[in-house]
């Protein structure tokens, strides 16, 4: 199977290895701007509140990541706090395009965020300190294989 690549906010490293889209943070330039100039790219951004989510579902953006959702340390070193659960609900429920769920993921915690609408997750922190990434990864599975 396919598994796209999305380079984090530089688009010049994007078109040098063929990424297949790329992530904008909140605070980056402005999708509308990015896609005029390199419209091959599938664009998402991130968002920490309802009120960015309908912003930048104005901006022709493909997707949006919105969190932390939960608590997660490498959000707290940012200052940032758990949006919850049910502001996740909110975005899914207010906004037309897929929502990607982010911030403190474990298998019972993606599966939450998907029953709440998200069209997906991201995991990193969890998946980078499992002893076994396999079977970390196996425990996604089975979690998420009957949404």
């Amino acid at each position: 199977p396919h598994c796209a690549l999305f380079i984090n906010d530089r688009i010049d490293i994007a078109m040098a290895i063929g990424a297949d889209g790329i992530h904008l943070p909140e605070s980056s330039w402005p999708a509308t701007l990015a896609r005029r100039v390199f419209p091959n790219f599938t664009y998402g951004v991130s968002v920490h509140s309802l009120e960015g989510a309908f912003m930048k579902s104005e901006m022709q953006v493909d997707f949006i990541v919105f969190g932390p959702v939960f608590d997660t340390p490498s959000k707290q070193a940012m200052g940032m706090t758990a949006t919850g659960i049910e502001a996740l609900r909110d975005v899914c429920s207010a906004v037309t395009i897929p929502i990607i769920a982010i911030g403190g993921m474990t298998p019972k915690r993606a599966a939450l965020c998907r029953n709440a609408g998200a069209h997906g997750v991201a995991v990193m922190s969890d998946l980078l300190m499992a002893s076994s990434l396999t079977e970390r990864m196996a425990a996604y599975r089975e979690e998420l294989g009957s949404l």
